[in-house]
């Protein structure tokens, strides 16, 4: 069975070698944009310094 998954965005299928790698540049570099803006936010994260992240895995709620 040969079958493609549908992608996750409505994007051109049939897209140029050009066309398909200046996407993806444009992507990345949102993506990079994003990562720098929230840099502290995603350091705190995902190092576990928030304090206001510790409340969501609490030993004493039961996990149901």
């Amino acid at each position: 069975m040969n079958h493609q998954t549908p992608p996750l965005i409505n994007v051109p299928l049939d897209l140029s070698d050009e066309a398909a790698a200046k996407l993806i540049d444009f992507l990345l570099t949102v993506a990079h944009q994003m990562e720098s803006h929230y840099s502290e936010q995603l350091y705190r994260y995902h190092n576990g310094t928030d304090e206001r992240q510790a409340d969501l895995w609490s030993d004493t709620d039961p996990p149901f």
